[in-house]
């Protein structure tokens, strides 16, 4: 399977989005719906479907976000710099996994930015056994993450490029 393939199964919803829309992705930075917050001890995706708005609303807990204009994906999306004036503060005194959790348990799925480091150890890569060891010719063993699919129970781990013809 190539990378091509892989990038395309990855990233249907922006394809599909861009079809529809007659638009192609691309990055919106502090006017994207959603975002990057800072917490106690780190960063944390702001992310939310349609549908999880009332339940994000509600985590949030602040009355400023019952606005009318607030009440749609399209004015949330042309009010995101007060939006985000409104919920950044929430985070602020909690660690990434006070969010999540608590995010969780309202079935919102706001989730911790890790370093590549935190990657390597974070409970759930290694419990889904997503890293692998590959054995490189010339650099050693190296961590690197498997697809995070498999197929007929079966997981891809990487594997060095064949080493070109002289």
């Amino acid at each position: 399977m190539s990378l091509a393939e892989v990038m395309q199964w990855v990233n249907w919803k922006a394809a599909s989005g861009a079809d529809a829309s007659g638009t192609s992705p691309g990055r919106e930075g502090k006017n994207s719906e959603f975002q990057i917050v800072p917490c106690r001890d780190g960063h944390v995706a702001v992310v939310y479907t349609v549908t999880q708005w009332p339940a994000t609303r509600t985590l949030i807990g602040d009355p400023r976000l019952g606005d009318p204009k607030f009440s749609t994906r399209a004015g949330r999306r042309q009010n995101i710099a007060e939006l985000y004036e409104i919920i950044t503060p929430w985070f602020a005194d909690k660690t990434r996994a006070e969010i999540q959790m608590t995010a969780q348990a309202k079935g919102v799925p706001f989730g911790p930015i890790f370093s590549p480091a935190e990657l390597l150890v974070t409970e759930q890569y290694v419990a889904r056994g997503f890293l692998a060891d590959m054995d490189h010719p010339a650099l050693g063993t190296l961590r690197l993450p498997q697809l995070p699919v498999q197929w007929n129970g079966r997981s891809f781990a990487p594997r060095p490029a064949p080493e070109l013809a002289a």
